[in-house]
């Protein structure tokens, strides 16, 4: 019972952060105030965290390790992209001369991120 309650925390944590993803996305490429996104990147890392939660706790009853190539990766590029809202949080604070060109450039590589995770995620195999 509890492991369909963790499964269904997990895909909705991640469904809720490609959509704020998105949504950062759309806004990166179209505005100069970045007050809102602010607030809404703050709010990824609620997200993340119920990701990392989750993951670990469907990990071994479901039968993986944490060896697991996917699993490895997967935990990375969550990692990975933690940071990379962290930076954005951070240039959109500091207000960079070049800011709109690097979060455009950061939120691409978020959502290119996410499109790898998703496809580990299903096909249970990483692409190295």
């Amino acid at each position: 019972m509890w492991i369909n309650i963790y499964k269904f925390l997990h895909i909705l944590s991640m469904l809720c952060l490609c959509a704020l993803i998105l949504f950062n996305t759309a806004q990166a490429f179209g505005q100069k105030q970045y007050q809102t996104t602010v607030k809404l990147d703050a709010l990824c890392f609620v997200f993340i965290a119920c990701l990392y939660l989750t993951g670990a706790a469907l990990v071994m009853p479901k039968g993986f390790t944490f060896s697991t190539p996917w699993i490895q990766a997967a935990f990375a590029f969550i990692s990975i992209l933690s940071i990379q809202i962290g930076l954005s949080i951070y240039l959109k604070l500091f207000n960079f001369s070049k800011l709109k060109t690097i979060l455009n450039l950061n939120y691409t590589l978020m959502l290119l991120i996410l499109v790898v995770i998703i496809h580990d995620a299903v096909t249970k195999h990483t692409l190295w």
